[in-house]
């Protein structure tokens, strides 16, 4: 089995790590990192998104809290998947398609609750088109988008690394 991923997933798991850190420090410090905090002014684009998805400046919201402390066992997975890679681990594929499986149906998860399925679609009708595609649903789409495409990619590596050889076939029949 191929011990490495794909750079570009190396590089989102990073990504990723370093936005779920930020993210989860500024939900699991409230209410000094929202506005007039001491800490709000190292989270300037959260205390403005505490307008776009209420939830985020919901002090009485335990889910987003649930959401930031699974964001901590992302991070710690994508870092032991990241060491694995640089060691060329033949089982980092198979974490990082495990965190990806993860990251994908956390974000699911968050984003359900904002629909009539879940009697949550009052929580966003104070956007307008505008802010809901683009900062709403744009913000939390790369959340979904992205590890979808790593999933199919790493599917595919795991899959080839599974397939029996042409000798081993033979050997079968």
């Amino acid at each position: 089995m191929s011990s490495k991923i794909p750079d570009w997933v190396a590089l989102w798991l990073v990504a990723t790590s370093l936005i779920c850190a930020y993210d989860a420090t500024f939900v699991l410090l409230r209410p000094r990192t929202l506005e007039g905090g001491d800490l709000s002014f190292i989270f300037p684009g959260h205390v403005y998104y505490t307008t776009i998805d209420i939830k985020y400046g919901d002090m009485e919201d335990q889910f987003v809290i649930a959401q930031s402390i699974l964001n901590l066992f992302e991070i710690i997975l994508n870092v032991i998947t990241l060491v694995m890679h640089c060691r060329s681990d033949w089982r980092a594929p198979v974490v990082a398609f495990l965190v990806q499986a993860f990251t994908f149906w956390k974000t699911v998860l968050y984003m359900i609750q904002y629909t009539p399925l879940c009697n949550g679609s009052h929580l966003v009708e104070h956007l307008d088109w505008l802010k809901y595609t683009a900062l709403f649903l744009g913000t939390n789409g790369w959340w979904i988008v992205i590890p979808l495409l790593s999933l199919w990619t790493l599917w595919k590596t795991l899959l080839s690394a599974m397939a029996p050889s042409a000798g081993e076939t033979d050997k079968t029949k």
